[in-house]
């Protein structure tokens, strides 16, 4: 057997109407485009509730769809036979999020498209996807409310300056708007503290707030609480 007939043999008939190299394509492909679909998920993912092995289940969900698809063919018994073994497994760990579910269809999707033959459709699929969910990130129109912080400040009551006064200007720069919720005098010592509720201004993180105050001499930051998550501020 010469070569041409060797690599005929592998890209078709080996397994009756597919070969070892639409195989290996159906596995693989699929598998690296799901690259750009968890670089998305990673840069626009609005959760905290991230795990590491959920990427991972989707680089292989989409390479074992690929798979599926290309063994299902035109068959319609293999169909209705995957389906009442699919139904056998039950899976107990449910999705925290909306946005996961539609993650994991596009890795189904480029699975049964690569599966199916049709790699630049499958190309196209991918980066057009990719390509809205960024803009749409961007532009803001996913997001409906502002998040607000709740953020504990404690100064010290010693100070010569009026710490509260520069702590107030900074969170006017900082911030679309601020409130005061609480203040509490410590008698034991010389601290005072302060809860502020803010909503930062767009492009500044809470991480940027608190390390601005407490540059400030005499200031503490002793605690923020985000909502609705860290992963949105950030």
């Amino acid at each position: 057997m010469d070569f041409n007939e060797m690599l005929k043999e592998l890209s078709f008939g080996s397994f009756g109407s597919f070969g070892l190299i639409d195989v290996f394509l159906a596995l693989t492909v699929p598998a690296i485009f799901c690259v750009p679909v968890v670089f998305t998920y990673r840069r626009t993912q609005l959760h905290a509730s991230f795990s590491p092995s959920f990427l991972l289940m989707l680089f292989m969900f989409a390479s074992l769809s690929g798979g599926i698809t290309l063994f299902i063919g035109e068959n319609i018994a293999r169909a209705f036979g995957l389906v009442g073994a699919m139904s056998i497994i039950r899976f107990r760990n449910a999705l925290k999020e909306p946005i996961d579910a539609v993650f994991v269809l596009w890795a189904l999707t480029i699975g049964m498209v690569c599966g199916a033959g049709y790699y630049l459709a499958a190309a196209l699929i991918t980066f057009t996807v990719a390509g809205i969910t960024f803009l749409v990130n961007a532009t803001g129109l996913a997001n409906f409310t502002i998040p607000k912080t709740v953020m504990k400040v404690v100064t010290n009551k010693r100070s010569k300056d009026n710490l509260l006064d520069t702590v107030e200007s900074k969170l006017n720069k900082m911030t679309r708007n601020y409130k005061m919720l609480h203040e509490m005098t410590h008698p034991e010592d010389s601290h005072r503290t302060h809860v502020y509720t803010m909503t930062p201004k767009r492009n500044i993180k809470v991480t940027e707030i608190e390390k601005s105050l407490e540059e400030i001499d005499g200031v503490k930051i002793y605690g923020s609480i985000f909502r609705p998550s860290v992963s949105v501020i950030e």
